[in-house]
């Protein structure tokens, strides 16, 4: 990141997100896995631009594993180039302000990769794994993690046609 870029500081990061939603005053440490969903940006003020992701588990450094998704906003730089920083099923430690109902949060200061957090390594292989369902009608369907759906080419009168169901079609 450009050293002349200065996000918003502690007491203003809740005003980059436009979601009704309540933080705590304190940022926090915690350690996640990057999840495989299509990461976002977006215009925000003239300073900045905001970078959307999200880790799939996630855990206050010490503390217990939390297997829920985590919305994450990013402030940075107009321009920047952001979209390799947080590649799928890295593992990160995040100083960030956490929303009261823990789904979203702030980055508020800088992350670390993590290559040695054997538990969330784990869950990154196994999410890795691919997940198949078969059809009758449609044949066998796979997760694509990215866009969160299932998909499949079956024949369909002799003509092969590409098909996405959503993932809650099936869960």
């Amino acid at each position: 990141m450009a050293s002349s870029f200065k996000p918003p500081g502690v007491e203003r990061l809740t005003d980059i997100d436009v979601a009704d939603c309540e933080y705590n005053a304190e940022a926090v440490e915690i350690e996640g896995l990057v999840s495989a969903k299509s990461q976002g940006g977006w215009p925000r003020t003239d300073d900045y631009e905001i970078h959307c992701f999200s880790v799939v588990a996630w855990r206050r450094v010490g503390g217990r594993l939390i297997q829920q998704e985590l919305t994450i906003l990013r402030p940075v730089p107009p321009q920047f180039d952001y979209w390799s920083d947080y590649p799928a099923y890295s593992v990160h430690r995040l100083h960030l302000l956490l929303s009261q109902d823990e789904k979203r949060a702030i980055v508020a200061g800088p992350s670390q990769v993590i290559d040695d957090d054997s538990e969330l390594l784990a869950i990154a292989g196994e999410l890795q794994k691919p997940v198949v369902i078969s059809t009758s009608q449609f044949g066998d369907l796979t997760l694509d993690r990215r866009l969160d759906r299932f998909e499949g080419e079956p024949n369909w009168n002799g003509i092969p046609v590409y098909i996405t169901f959503e993932k809650a079609v099936f869960y």
